[in-house]
């Protein structure tokens, strides 16, 4: 690459770090509100002193699912800014000069207090947490014994996984940034 598309590319990644951050977060205020109006569906539902088994189930299971599905854009978003940081560090790294934003921004995420509270973490464990409200749905949904039993070990095998592949991408994504 030549300088010149070098300096170009150098000149973008502001915006398309700010564009992808931006895009992360409003997905993730998207899913706050879909799911503020599923566990206020549920819990409406629920207060009645007959309710559907069936209904507040599905309720729950589409809760579930949609958790996941967020967890995964969360992961994504958080890929494209690692990403547009890391196309900067190499630019950084061939130019001469103290001043590198880019580096010291990654620097910056990496070092400082509280690490565990960044973004990478909310918009990718909030979901599972929610999901986990979820279960706890599905437990009171669901009347027969077994098959609540079945549903919530599947539930919760799920988030485990899903923890464990959300931690194992964010120790590599920090490796490689």
């Amino acid at each position: 690459m030549s300088d010149n598309n070098k300096n170009l590319v150098y000149q973008l990644l502001p915006t398309l770090i700010g564009n992808a951050e931006s895009i992360s977060w409003n997905r993730f205020n998207n899913f706050l509100l879909f799911n503020s109006i599923l566990i206020l569906a549920w819990t409406t539902i629920y207060a009645k002193a007959e309710w559907p088994h069936l209904l507040l189930s599905s309720l729950s299971v589409v809760g579930l699912v949609i958790s996941f599905v967020w967890c995964a854009l969360g992961l994504r978003g958080r890929n494209n800014v690692n990403l547009f940081l890391k196309i900067g560090k190499n630019i950084e790294s061939t130019h001469q000069g103290d001043i590198k934003p880019l580096t010291d921004a990654v620097n910056l995420r990496d070092t400082q207090s509280f690490s565990w509270s960044g973004s990478i973490y909310v918009l990718t464990m909030t979901p599972l947490l929610i999901a986990l409200l979820y279960t706890l749905f599905l437990w009171l949904s669901i009347p027969q014994l077994i098959i609540k039993i079945i549903f919530i070990s599947v539930s919760i095998t799920l988030i485990i996984v899903f923890i464990r592949l959300t931690l194992g991408y964010i120790r590599r994504n920090k490796k490689n940034v």
